[in-house]
């Protein structure tokens, strides 16, 4: 890999839950409509453009200037074309006209382009990239009654530690009312965007195809406090000490890991959670673990340099060997040429890093799991056999960089701005090429995640991960009635927020002069 002055590259997932559309010819060039300032309401110059109307508003020549170097389809946007800029006067005139830096962006972007976006502050995405982020730590699923007009909500899983935590609450539990409301389809996102709420807790009966709720009559007011999340949720080894009777009936010792974000530090609290993520590895390797389950469904990216160091202590023995690659525009790859990230066989810093030597590995996904996860199941398959397990991913090859302050800013220069810009920059393959999967890796085995799964994580009722253990034996092992109906038709798509959804390449060094 080429060494330049480093800085961080950033791949991003927008966070809108909408079916991935094939991509459109990339071959016809796209000039989008353009909405000049006058054309919005109580909309104003910025007072760097009152200044002189020759010289282009800062946030707009930041913006234009960033896209027209590294944004992927920058070739195919007549409005990112090199001929803007041959007039200074021209090019000043043309971005004053597109004077809000948000609506100016968002012209300039390619049809097939499902995940670039514009943020006026870029602090609240730094902190989410050190896992910190404002909640009271439940995460959940919504459902829509039988009447198909009540919602209740099912906790998929709990932060730990968190608020959430702290009262008791855990995967598999039904709330239907939030501050004493009852949750319906007209109210439920003004209810549930609260910084403080009361979850009113309920029964649900769903033997009949669509759930029906009752209150409890239990309920928990909740802070969203600042969470510094680890990424590694929990693990565990199972073995005939912990379960009598466990390896003669699946054949082996199981590693089990639920990994929900590749975040290699928390810069907060100086927690390296890549050295937590090897020391996990090597317990699994001294205690004799042959099967490794990794549990990514709730896992929507993080830095590369994290799941190629994940990568890399699935496997070993393939230091060097390239595990993913990325192609950028013509105007990148002339200058930087097309960059592969490969196995390794230590941290960044030097640590220790610990390798099973795995010949097969099963992860557990579902619609969330995404971007870099994504990338490391592609990346490992023409290695190892990847038993995949749950339902079809996001979909997301592109690579994306997040512009902000003087940080990939090919300016050069500290704006007087805020403005961070998530721009994809290129596209991402294994080391054979494969590189299609916009709408999804489809599972080997499809199981869903849901209402109708309430088993904690790593319980062995629980349907991924039994799944996995009888794929390992080759046998089916009773753990209870199966479900009788499959909910998911019933599922209130929630949109996302976008810091959940993020892979930060961290390795390749870029000098941009």
């Amino acid at each position: 890999m080429r060494k330049y002055p480093k800085y961080y590259l950033v791949l991003f997932t927008v966070l809108i839950l909408i079916s991935c559309s094939k991509e459109s010819d990339s071959s016809q060039s796209y000039s989008p409509s353009v909405t000049s300032g006058n054309q919005t309401s109580s909309n104003t110059l910025p007072s760097s453009l009152l200044q002189s109307v020759t010289e282009p508003y800062e946030e707009g020549n930041y913006i234009w200037r960033n896209l027209n170097f590294w944004y992927y389809w920058q070739e195919f946007v007549t409005d990112l074309s090199d001929n803007k800029a041959s007039s200074n006067t021209s090019y000043a005139s043309f971005i004053n006209e597109n004077s809000n830096p948000d609506l100016f962006f968002e012209s300039l972007k390619h049809p097939d382009d499902r995940f670039s976006f514009y943020v006026d502050d870029y602090d609240p995405i730094l902190d989410a990239l050190s896992g910190i982020e404002t909640s009271d730590g439940i995460e959940y699923k919504l459902y829509l009654e039988c009447n198909d007009q009540n919602v209740y909500g099912w906790v998929k899983y709990v932060e730990n530690p968190s608020p959430g935590e702290s009262a008791g609450i855990s995967r598999g539990d039904i709330f239907n009312s939030i501050n004493g409301t009852r949750l319906t389809v007209n109210n439920y996102e003004g209810l549930l965007n609260g910084d403080n709420i009361t979850y009113g807790f309920a029964d649900a009966s769903l033997d009949s195809g669509c759930g029906v709720t009752s209150s409890t009559n239990i309920s928990h007011t909740l802070n969203k406090v600042e969470l510094n999340n680890n990424p590694i949720w929990g693990t565990a080894i199972y073995h005939n000490g912990t379960n009598q009777g466990f390896e003669s009936v699946i054949g082996a010792k199981v590693g089990y890991i639920v990994y929900n974000g590749f975040i290699k530090e928390n810069e907060s609290t100086g927690v390296n959670y890549d050295e937590l993520l090897s020391g996990v590895f090597g317990l699994f390797k001294v205690s004799g673990v042959s099967e490794v389950v990794i549990d990514l469904r709730f896992n929507g990216g993080g830095y590369l340099s994290s799941l190629v160091n994940l990568a890399s202590m699935i496997t070993g023995g393939f230091s060097d060997s390239t595990l993913i690659q990325t192609e950028y525009n013509s105007k990148v790859t002339n200058q930087y040429g097309n960059t592969e990230y490969k196995f390794v066989n230590s941290l960044e810093d030097g640590g220790s890093l610990n390798s099973m030597f795995l010949d097969r590995v099963y992860i557990l996904t579902s619609s969330s799991t995404a971007s870099a996860s994504e990338n490391l199941i592609n990346g490992l398959d023409p290695y190892i056999d990847v038993i995949q397990i749950g339902d079809t991913t996001y979909g997301k090859n592109e690579t994306n960089i997040f512009i902000h302050a003087n940080e990939q800013n090919i300016l050069n220069t500290t704006p007087n701005h805020k403005v961070g810009l998530y721009t994809v920059i290129g596209k991402n393959s294994n080391s054979v090429g494969f590189k299609d999967f916009s709408n999804g890796l489809i599972p080997d085995i499809t199981v869903q995640d849901g209402v109708t799964n309430s088993s904690q994580l790593g319980n062995l009722n629980e349907k991924l991960f039994k799944a996995a253990l009888e794929h390992i034996c080759n046998c089916n092992f009773s753990v209870g009635i199966e479900d009788e109906y499959d909910y998911n038709d019933r599922e209130i798509k929630i949109p996302i927020p976008s810091y959940k959804k993020i892979l930060i390449d961290d390795i390749i060094d870029v000098n941009i002069e």
